[in-house]
């Protein structure tokens, strides 16, 4: 390197993608941070704004470096000619909001993501499935997500122009033979420098899904992964990397699930019903509902409150939420068997409360919960049977409230 020569255009290219990489993580370790000084997250999380399901595209924001004069650090723009323009200009103080006429909308936020939160207006924050009192971890996780499954659109927004693939060299192949691997050139080359993205790095990729985990959670859940491996030991990243891509598309579909779920329905009180369980569902699937604790002070799991949400019907959910240690589900009117099948997600349950849904019978799916200790049942109208005392037997802890 020091004697003047040039370096092989290959090496050269190489050495690019992983810069760009690099970079793109760098970005991406920003959304699953409190706060952030990296431009590149703050530039990102603008431009995926767009992105986001439900995002009308009414609005412009701008953000730019110490003044209304400054550099351009990232925008959104819109094609909308009556869309609202909103400036946010980033000093070492922190980030303060400007109308278009470069009027102060409010005092500076130390947190991007914050002042990004209070430039959008609560029929924005609606359409885009945040509460309105939501807090700004929950607009970067929404944010974070996106950005990990779509690192091509955070190279768009950082203008990162794609690698030209230049001459390609023949390899030895696996049976002797010299030529090319038929996955192309750089397969195996971002695990080879050890590259952390959310493909590549096991890490980034439990972050994406759980983006409350703690780093030691990270590495407790990645090893509970690795504890449920048989094979030999070259197999075990491979088994890790399709075990998160299975979680992965889990997350996916039941997005899917509950997206399609909503958009069924017009809009009406049922509809809010619909949206604010769908969120909390969703929320708890990722680890971001409140936690179950018992009187001594242990972690029992998540908790999920879906009490009072009359929703009609609820879909056929294929998830799974066995880290979900207590359901709220009081007051929900559902079908029995809407209510059965909806159970059957929840296999490790403390609690269950199930007051005021005009059960007739027993859920079935409640005798496969074999770590329950609380169910209520108050205000149903059961008729008690065998098979009640047959779906009940083989829970020894249990204590039902009738």
């Amino acid at each position: 390197m020091t004697s003047g020569k040039r370096i092989p255009l290959e090496l050269a290219e190489h050495a690019r993608e992983y810069q760009q990489q690099l970079r793109i993580n760098r970005a991406l370790e920003g959304f699953y941070r409190s706060s952030t000084d990296n431009p590149d997250t703050q530039a990102a999380g603008l431009g995926l704004l767009q992105y986001l399901p439900g995002w009308g595209g009414d609005r412009s924001i701008d953000l730019l470096k110490d003044t209304l004069e400054g550099d351009e650090i990232g925008s959104l723009a819109s094609e909308k000619a009556t869309a609202v323009h909103r400036i946010l200009v980033r000093t070492e103080e922190g980030f303060e909001p400007f109308n278009h006429l470069g009027e102060s909308l409010g005092a500076r936020n130390p947190r991007f993501f914050g002042s990004l939160l209070s430039v959008l207006p609560d029929d924005v924050r609606l359409t885009i499935n945040l509460p309105l009192n939501a807090q700004e971890q929950q607009l970067r996780s929404l944010l974070g997500g996106i950005a990990s499954e779509r690192r091509d659109r955070v190279m768009s927004i950082l203008h990162m122009q794609p690698i030209k693939p230049g001459i390609k060299w023949p390899h030895r192949l696996p049976d002797g033979r010299i030529g090319y691997p038929l996955s192309g050139r750089l397969r195996g080359f971002f695990r080879r420098l050890g590259i952390g993205s959310s493909s590549h790095s096991p890490e980034l990729a439990v972050k994406s899904l759980y983006p409350d985990f703690s780093a030691d959670q990270v590495a407790i859940f990645l090893d509970e992964l690795r504890a449920e491996h048989t094979g030999s030991a070259g197999q075990l990243p491979h088994f890790v990397k399709q075990r998160l891509r299975g979680l992965r598309d889990e997350l996916r579909n039941l997005q899917t699930t509950l997206d399609e779920w909503i958009t069924e329905t017009p809009f009406s009180v049922l509809r809010t019903s619909r949206e604010v369980a769908a969120r909390r569902i969703h929320g708890c699937w990722r680890r971001l509902g409140n936690h179950s604790i018992s009187l001594q002070g242990e972690f029992l799991g998540y908790s999920l409150d879906l009490d009072n949400l009359r929703v009609g019907v609820i879909p056929e959910i294929t998830a799974s939420f066995g880290h979900v240690a207590e359901l709220k589900a009081w007051n929900m009117q559902l079908p029995q068997s809407h209510m059965d099948a909806f159970l059957k997600n929840f296999t490790n349950l403390r609690s269950l409360n199930l007051g005021f849904n005009e059960l007739q019978a027993l859920p079935e799916s409640i005798g496969r919960m074999t770590r329950l200790t609380e169910l209520s049942l108050r205000n149903n109208p059961l008729g008690w049977t065998e098979a009640s005392n047959a779906i009940l037997q083989n829970l020894r802890r249990l204590e039902v409230h009738a």
